[in-house]
Formats: C-alpha cells, sequence, structure tokens
C-alpha cells in the first residue's frame, strides 16, 4: 500500500476539509509527477484556449469577410466561418486518430517522457505558425500539425498519471488533472479576449493584426509546459522492482487486450464504440458551438471569454468531490448521471438568445464533462493492466478522434443548410445538428449502462 494519508485518515472516523487539503497536499508532495502532469495540462490548455473564442473572428478577418473590429460591426455574419472550423477541426482528428494509437504504443514500449517533450516542442511551433498565417487554408495546415502533437501528449500523459498514483486514489488523481486541465479552458478565453482588447488599446487598429498577436500566447504557455516535462520520471523509477514482479517478462510480451478477461474486453470494446459515436456526435458541434453563440447569443470577444471562463470554473468545482464519491463508492453510476446532464444540455443549448441562458447551459455542460470525464479514465484504468495501458488509452483516442474527422464538417454542412429553415412551434433549424449528436449521445449512454462493467482492478 501507498503512503496515501487521505485513505487512511478516513479510515480513523473522517476528516475536516482542513484536514483533507493537507492531507491531499502531503501526497502531491509524495508524487510529483502528478504535480508536473497537472501543470503541462494546465498550461497546454490554458494558451490553447486563449485563442479558442478568436478562430471564427480571425478566419472571417482572413477571408475578408470581417473588415473591423467586431464589437464595432452591426453584425458578425459567424456562419460564414462554419466550414472552415469544421475543416480545421477535421484536419485535426484526421492526423490524431491513427497517431494516437501509434504513440501510445510507441510509449509502452520506449517510455512516456520523450513524447510528451517533443510533443510540447511542436505545440510551440504551432503558436508561432498561427500568429504567421496568411490565409484559412494555413490554419488547416497547422491545425493538423497540432493534431501531431496532441497525439503524443495526451494518451501517453493519461497512462503515466495513472500508474505514478495508487489505485485508491486514481479517480481522484484523474479528477484533478482534469480540473487542471479545465482550469485552463477557465482562465484562456478571457485572457485571450484581455489580450486581443490590450492590444487594440495600445493602438493595433487593423483587424487582423488585432487578432492575430494573442496567438503568440500558444507558444508561450507551451514553453512552460515544455520545461514542466522535463523533471518527468519514467514508470520504471516510480515503481522499481515493482514493475517487474507484477509479470513475467515473457508474458509482458504476449499481454494483449485479447488476453483479458471476456467481462474486460467487452468493456474495453463498447468504451471504443462509444468512443468512435461520441467523437463523432462532439464533432456534430464543435464547428458550430462558438459560431451559434456568436451569431444569435453574444457578439463581443470579452463577453463571450467571460461566459466561457465562469462557466468552466463552476463546472470545476463538481470534479474533485465526484471522483471522492467515485473512489469510494464506485465509479459507473456517477458516470452515467454525468452522460444525462450532457445529453440534456446538448438538446437545450440551440433554444437559448440570451447571455445568461448561454452562461447557465455551459456551466451544466462542463460540469458533466467534469464529473464523467476522469471517472471513465479511472475505470479504464481499472480495467487495463499497465503493461497495455498506453496502448489501451491511445486506442481509446484513436476511436473517439476517428469519429471528430466526419463529424465537424458535417455539423457544419447541417447547420449552413438549416440555418434559414423554421421548423414546428416555431423553432429554428439550427437545432438539427445540436440534437443529432444529443440523439447520439443518449444512445451511447445506453451503451455504456447496459454493458460496461466497473472492475476493482486488473493488477
Amino acid at each position: 500500500m501507498s503512503r496515501l494519508t487521505l485513505h487512511t485518515a478516513n479510515t480513523q472516523g473522517g476528516l475536516s476539509l482542513v484536514g483533507r487539503l493537507r492531507d491531499l497536499l502531503n501526497f502531491l508532495r509524495e508524487r510529483k509527477n502528478l504535480v508536473y502532469l497537472l501543470l503541462i495540462s494546465f498550461t497546454i490548455n490554458t494558451g490553447f484556449s486563449s485563442v479558442s473564442i478568436l478562430i471564427p473572428y480571425y478566419i472571417l478577418s482572413l477571408k475578408g469577410v470581417l473588415r473591423e473590429l467586431p464589437e464595432l460591426a452591426s453584425r458578425v455574419e459567424a456562419s460564414e466561418a462554419v466550414v472552415e472550423m469544421g475543416v480545421m477541426t477535421s484536419a485535426f482528428m484526421l492526423v490524431r486518430a491513427p497517431l494516437a494509437t501509434a504513440f501510445g504504443w510507441l510509449s509502452d514500449e520506449i517510455g512516456r517522457k520523450r513524447l510528451i517533450l517533443l510533443g510540447s516542442m511542436i505545440y510551440i511551433l504551432t503558436g508561432f505558425l498561427y500568429f504567421f498565417a496568411r490565409n484559412w487554408t494555413d490554419l488547416v495546415y497547422i491545425r493538423a500539425l497540432q493534431g501531431a502533437a496532441s497525439a503524443m501528449v495526451w494518451p501517453v500523459a493519461e497512462a503515466l498519471l495513472s500508474e505514478s498514483v495508487p489505485r485508491e486514489f486514481r479517480g481522484r488523481a484523474l479528477a484533478l488533472y482534469v480540473s487542471s486541465m479545465n482550469a485552463g479552458v477557465m482562465i484562456g478565453p478571457s485572457l485571450g479576449a484581455f489580450a486581443y482588447k490590450a492590444t487594440v488599446l495600445f493602438g493595433v487598429k487593423e483587424v487582423q493584426e488585432a487578432l492575430r498577436i494573442p496567438f503568440l500566447l500558444i507558444a508561450t504557455f507551451n514553453l512552460v509546459a515544455l520545461f514542466s516535462a522535463l523533471p518527468l520520471k519514467e514508470k520504471s523509477l516510480i515503481r522499481g522492482n515493482e514493475a517487474s514482479d507484477e509479470r513475467e517478462e515473457e508474458t509482458e510480451e504476449k499481454m494483449g487486450i485479447r488476453s483479458l478477461r471476456r467481462d474486460q474486453r467487452v468493456s474495453l470494446y463498447v468504451m471504443f464504440l462509444n468512443g468512435l459515436i461520441n467523437g463523432f456526435a462532439v464533432g456534430i458541434i464543435s464547428s458550430v458551438m462558438s459560431v451559434y453563440a456568436i451569431e444569435y447569443v453574444v457578439k463581443d470577444p470579452l463577453t463571450l471569454g467571460a461566459i466561457m471562463s465562469l462557466s468552466a470554473l463552476l463546472g470545476m468545482s463538481a470534479s474533485y468531490p465526484a471522483a471522492w464519491l467515485g473512489d469510494k463508492m464506485g465509479r459507473k453510476g456517477i458516470i452515467v448521471l454525468g452522460y444525462v446532464i450532457s445529453r440534456l444540455s446538448i438538446f437545450a443549448i440551440p433554444l437559448i438568445s440570451t447571455p445568461e441562458e448561454l452562461f447557465l447551459l455551459m456551466s451544466a455542460t462542463h460540469m458533466s464533462f467534469n464529473v464523467s470525464f476522469p471517472l471513465m479514465r479511472a475505470l479504464q484504468a481499472d480495467i487495463s493492466p499497465s503493461e497495455i495501458r498506453g496502448r489501451v488509452f491511445g486506442i481509446q483516442q484513436t476511436f473517439f478522434n476517428t469519429g471528430m474527422i466526419l463529424g465537424p464538417i458535417i455539423g457544419a454542412l447541417i447547420y449552413s443548410r438549416t440555418e434559414e429553415m423554421i421548423l414546428p412551434f416555431d423553432i429554428r433549424g439550427v437545432v438539427i445538428p445540436f440534437w443529432i449528436s444529443g440523439s447520439l449521445g443518449v444512445f451511447t449512454l445506453y451503451l455504456f449502462a447496459k454493458f460496461v462493467v466497473e472492475i476493482k482492478d486488473s493488477e
């Protein structure tokens, strides 16, 4: 058993909030890999989310559609960027999908750290390339390169994190990881909007140049991520002789998903299938969500950034308590609850028209993600032996990314074709891509609840 004071103290009659926080800090000091991975997740997500709300405006300016600062325009025709947004996302996923499995497998063979370092360096390069883009097709190629870096970093980092903590803390560790991710998502949009406003206040009035400068934040924050990855330790250094004692070398070489018990195999296969379907469903709305918000709810980048940041903050607050319950009482039921909330939110988003409603539903969406995602990854880690965990996480991301290849383009095309439609009860046609996505989500919720079993641990 590890030195997990959080666990042992709970057996002594419970802890105050201050006591729990103190034990958590003590645990983090003992698990430096976890701290470094949290910092990497935070900085990468802060950098990229800082420009997430600016990309539609940037595309419009590169196309010549947006010729003045957006806050001065009478109307921002954001739908003019919806197809380009879809193509960019699909390019990202087209590269990321096959490479996620390849790099997950490679990390099992050569170690995780060097791939995280290389991916961080490529991330820095993309920040500078975004700054120098001269047309929207440049953005497509840059997003594709970003997809390669993403495949190197995320499945590998998740596998390393799950190996860096004991099983009884795994759900909470992944919750902290997702919280760090969402802290970046929370801070990023406001930071990017502030950088844009500061650029304008310092006298840059040409719209394309004012939108270009905040992209340097990507390179800045990913430089911090690169230095944070340098002290990471490999699994063999973390676990010492424990790793070699778990299984003989010959067994490790033969280890694969097919060698697992039937309930483990079925659970993983259903998760992979759900990843494919959910990737397609998320892809459908990924390219239209910000377009809908800009066109029908709020056009000012600063206001939109504030909504995204505050909703992410509220959603993040649910992550650790849910993970604590999952570690103590089981993961599956809480995952299902998170899925239900997210599906209902997706159905409701295209019916709103005010910033307050957008904030409420985005908060619900962030909350459901923060509840379900870390517990889902923890459950998958429970099912997967450490010898194949990198591959399992890589395969999961490959299936999700494969669905995301076509989803954004199809979502963008559906949005552009149905935007002017009026459905019964005076409902706008823009609901169609959202409702298709929500329906697919309901189907994957059924598959997960029906076929995925909770396994205490595979090791």
